[in-house]
């Protein structure tokens, strides 16, 4: 993973998809697909570093569903199943374009922007694997009913 730029996965369902998310801790860019598994867990860890997806440098998320709905197509993937052929195919090159350019803007030019990518990489992997998912995310939720399980993965969070 030492050599990669930028790493792609775009599975159509991935339940979880760690894999996807390894070259993160070599300063690679990720892009996964708004289907991910993965997605969940990266949305939890960037709101505990107080980042949104979109904020974070090596992740890109590529999601023509809800770039759809940004833009007025659809409302649900129920909707967005409904939509004719070549709006589809329209939406998902408009959705590949802007995951393109992103890609493009994020990439470094120089060794501190590469040790930058580096940087927030390595610290986003390090809350990825799988010993803090299990104690955060999947105990919690075997101790406890639902409705207990955020006061625990909160108190985990904050005591480490």
């Amino acid at each position: 993973h030492r050599a990669t730029d930028v790493s792609l996965g775009q599975s159509l369902y991935e339940s979880y998809g760690l894999a996807q998310l390894e070259a993160l801790g070599c300063g690679a860019i990720c892009v996964i697909s708004g289907v991910s598994g993965a997605r969940r867990a990266l949305k939890a860890v960037c709101e505990r570093q107080g980042l949104s997806e979109a904020a974070h440098p090596n992740l890109v998320v590529s999601d023509p569903v809800a770039d759809a709905r940004a833009a007025g197509l659809a409302h649900s993937v129920e909707t967005w199943k409904a939509l004719p052929a070549g709006v589809l195919r329209e939406q998902e090159l408009r959705t590949a374009e802007r995951v393109a350019e992103e890609v493009v803007r994020r990439l470094p030019r120089d060794a501190h922007e590469g040790r930058l990518l580096l940087a927030t990489g390595w610290a986003l992997s390090e809350r990825l694997r799988w010993e803090p998912l299990i104690r955060e995310q999947l105990l919690p939720l075997l101790r406890f009913p639902k409705e207990q399980a955020q006061d625990v993965s909160d108190w985990s969070a904050a005591h480490g």
